[in-house]
């Protein structure tokens, strides 16, 4: 196995693995040479921050224990997550987990069985948010088939490029969608 279960969690959130658990399996697998494409990234371009601009974002969700906030910090130009309870932090080191872009992708989630393990729809398209530079942006997620490469397109069309650093990606059911 190159995962483990932590007792302090609840199923599926207890599931952790490292970078150590992930180079033996890239060493004992093979798979074929799949060229994705990459993601195209820009110049971080922050914007002068107004109290009248929503930059933070709280996530709807049906889990009152994993109530999420995306919480903007303009001097550093990324994105703080919190969780009920107050900051989400790295179980390995103990630092606030934060972002350069933060997308939130929704989309038809369904519970498949009694243990309750979740179908989740990554095929298609359908509307998304990006958080970058302070802003929070309206797209649409499109991935045609498996071996695509996930991406995010503004509403005039055209592909979002991404700040370097950090992405983090949230799936949420487009039945908690609050926008």
């Amino acid at each position: 196995h190159y995962f483990w279960r932590s007792t302090n969690r609840s199923a599926p959130h207890n599931v952790y693995t490292s970078t150590e658990f992930l180079n033996q399996a890239l060493k004992s697998k093979t798979s074929p040479e799949l060229d994705y494409g990459l993601w195209p990234f820009k110049n971080d371009d922050p914007t002068e921050f107004s109290e009248t601009r929503e930059t933070d974002l709280s996530l709807n969700s049906v889990e009152p224990l994993y109530q999420v906030t995306w919480k903007y910090q303009s001097e550093n130009n990324y994105y703080e997550r919190y969780k009920t309870g107050g900051s989400a932090i790295t179980t390995s080191s103990g630092n606030q987990i934060v972002a350069n872009n933060v997308a939130v992708v929704y989309t038809a989630i369904k519970i498949i069985d009694e243990v309750g393990r979740r179908e989740i729809n990554t095929i298609g398209q359908g509307d998304a948010l990006v958080l970058q530079d302070g802003r929070i942006i309206k797209t649409v997620w499109k991935k045609e088939a498996a071996d695509d490469r996930l991406r995010f397109y503004s509403e005039d069309g055209k592909e979002i490029s991404w700040n370097a650093g950090k992405t983090w990606i949230e799936i949420i059911a487009t039945t908690e969608k609050n926008f």
